[in-house]
């Protein structure tokens, strides 16, 4: 990302309705996983913290960032040192394995997606779950996407197309940030439309605004998980190692 975007990201993603909204349904995610009582986590593309105090709640959290002022961010707010790391390249890792893998809109900037996902499996512990989100659909694209280094946005069938060749089993995928959709592909489209470049989607809006947002994204938390909703400005999916019970060929419940 740029450099502007970690700025931002820094000073907004406490209260920003986005970033507060995906970590409330992280949360349902996290809950619903049985994780081992102190759980050994990993957070890829940390960026800047964010999100460890929310994963330090369900056990100790290692984190990789490949970019140092991020990585300071996150010394200053949570207290831990992140790795640099870019992906497919894990071997700050060593030969460290984790309980739970998190990657939260994170493979959409990696060029080598099937790569990165292929490296991370010799870091999963056995019975260990990845989590991770990601934007959906190519429609939505804008100078948003573009200004966020974004190689792709998914659908349902290319994140589960991209998980068979990584060789990972799907638990399920999920779109969630459905009941905004319509306003967002509408100012999307809209935006895409007029030629409207360089839109700082991450500014904060009006408080009361941003509260009212924040709410209704929030509200998913109750029903993304047992529900599958049709569609979403973004996927949420739980994978796990294959087994010899559950081969690259099995079915997949998404």
């Amino acid at each position: 990302m740029r450099e502007a975007a970690y700025e931002s990201m820094a000073h907004h993603e406490a209260e920003h309705w986005w970033f507060v909204g995906r970590r409330r349904i992280l949360e349902a995610a996290l809950d619903s996983l049985a994780l081992p009582r102190n759980a050994r986590i990993l957070e890829v593309g940390a960026g800047t913290g964010g999100n460890i105090a929310l994963l330090q709640r369900y056990g100790q959290v290692t984190a990789l960032e490949p970019n140092p002022r991020a990585r300071e961010w996150i010394a200053s707010r949570a207290g831990i040192s992140a790795l640099d790391c870019s992906l497919p390249d894990t071997r700050s890792l060593q030969h460290r394995q984790f309980d739970l893998i998190g990657m939260f809109d994170v493979l959409e900037h990696i060029e080598d997606a099937v790569g990165s996902l292929v490296a991370l499996r010799a870091h999963l512990a056995d019975g260990g779950k990845l989590l991770l989100t990601v934007p959906a659909y190519r429609f939505l694209w804008s100078s948003h996407d573009v200004a966020l280094h974004h190689h792709r946005r998914y659908t349902r069938r290319s994140l589960a197309d991209t998980v068979s060749a990584s060789g990972f089993h799907t638990e399920y995928i999920r779109y969630f940030n459905t009941l905004l959709f319509p306003a967002v592909a509408a100012a999307r489209v809209f935006l895409n439309v007029v030629g409207a470049n360089g839109v700082d989607e991450e500014r904060m809006p009006p408080r009361a605004l941003n509260a009212v947002l924040a709410g209704i994204f929030s509200l998913e938390r109750h029903f993304v998980l047992p529900v599958s909703m049709p569609f979403g400005v973004s996927l949420l999916a739980v994978l796990r190692l294959q087994t010899a019970n559950n081969g690259i060929s099995s079915t997949r419940r998404l």
